[in-house]
């Protein structure tokens, strides 16, 4: 029987920042932390789309998702910088 797609991955991408509001973004991610397990590296880019508030809202609801890291939360680099430590995220940042 062959094993769930989930398994074969070693790592999942999913692009937030594109729903009504942070809260329906950080809805999904923690959907499908629950489906594709610990296992499998979850990673999130929001394209630099969302305001610091969205941004550090989000933070907080995915706290507890093991996200390896959100990529460009907001568009300011400094932002970025307090963005990490005020939910203590990883960030990753495209130059």
């Amino acid at each position: 029987m062959p094993l769930p797609l989930a398994y074969k991955l070693e790592f999942l991408s999913q692009q937030v920042a594109r729903r009504a509001d942070p809260i329906q973004d950080a809805t999904v991610i923690c959907k499908v932390r629950k489906e594709v397990g610990p296992c499998i590296e979850l990673r999130v880019d929001a394209n630099r789309k969302w305001t610091y508030e969205e941004a550090i809202q989000f933070g907080f609801l995915v706290k507890d998702c093991d996200l390896q890291y959100i990529e460009e939360p907001v568009e300011n680099v400094d932002d970025i910088v307090k963005f990490c430590e005020e939910t203590g995220l990883p960030a990753a940042l495209m130059m």
